[in-house]
Parts: C-alpha cells; sequence; structure tokens
C-alpha cells in the first residue's frame, strides 16, 4: 500500500503524463480495485473483463 506522500508525488506525475507513475498507482491499489470487482461478481461479466475495465476507469480517474 501506498503512503499519502507517495501517492499525491505519483498523482502529480501522472498527470504530467509519467507511464511509470501510473503503473505505480494502478499496483498500489489494485487491492482497492479488486475488492470493488468482487461487488459485481457473477452478474454475467466475465471477472478479466470487469478489472480490465476498472483499471481503465481508474487511469481516467488519476487523468482528470
Amino acid at each position: 500500500m501506498l503512503s499519502q506522500e507517495e501517492t499525491i508525488e505519483l498523482l502529480s506525475c501522472a498527470k504530467n503524463g509519467d507511464d511509470k507513475s501510473k503503473e505505480k498507482l494502478l499496483e498500489g491499489n489494485s487491492p482497492l480495485i479488486k475488492c470493488i470487482i468482487r461487488r459485481f461478481k457473477n452478474r454475467g461479466v466475465e471477472y478479466d473483463d470487469l478489472y480490465q475495465l476498472a483499471c481503465i476507469g481508474f487511469l481516467k480517474a488519476i487523468k482528470n
């Protein structure tokens, strides 16, 4: 899990287009993403597809 200071620093770098920072944020918040996905499991959509969509949404949230 990332500390608050690390997260803020990575967010500012990611907003400026640093792909490594985006990757670190995604890896650091992967447990949160997986927790949210579990709510929507067994509703006709495969887990991998849900994970992909959640990651895309997370990256869009970082961008904005």
